[in-house]
């Protein structure tokens, strides 16, 4: 776990729209990704709108993702673009900075840290993009990392 701290955080329900789907192969998770979140704001954007927190990916399995962004009001769910609640709860965080394909170092870190320190993970982990821009430099990135936990 070198170089990460994990805490536990007790996270706000919060509405979201949002786009899922599987993504065919790991090579593909960017695009897929960039994809998503263009028709999301697209949709938030046509109804008028407005995002209010970042970008947040929900993993609900190795390659089923969510691409799912803060919004100020209920709209009505689109063909591909869902609305709802994005549930609240105790979340075992972590904060990893640089490119994304640092990950797996931040990944095996918060599940170790949850192991060791009595949790059990309960629900779809989440990659918060505290700091994101699309054309920036990859070692700029924040992204927090987050399981929904409880104490076992």
């Amino acid at each position: 776990m070198a170089g990460y701290s994990v805490e536990i955080k007790s996270v706000k329900a919060f509405l979201i729209a949002s786009r899922r789907e599987t993504i065919p192969d790991y090579g593909a998770i960017g695009s897929a990704m960039n994809r998503m979140y263009n028709e999301v704001v697209s949709y938030i954007g046509e109804r008028h709108g407005n995002i209010v927190g970042p970008g947040i990916t929900i993993w609900h399995g190795s390659l089923d993702a969510e691409a799912a962004l803060p919004i100020d009001k209920p709209l009505p769910d689109g063909d591909r673009v869902r609305v709802g609640e994005l549930p609240a709860g105790d979340m075992a965080c972590l904060v990893h900075h640089g490119p994304f394909d640092g990950f797996r170092g931040a990944y095996e870190a918060v599940r170790q840290w949850i192991r060791e320190n009595g949790y059990r993970i309960t629900g779809p982990g989440r990659e918060v993009y505290l700091k994101f821009t699309p054309d920036g430099n990859p070692e700029d990135l924040v992204t927090e990392i987050q399981f929904s936990v409880t104490k076992v």
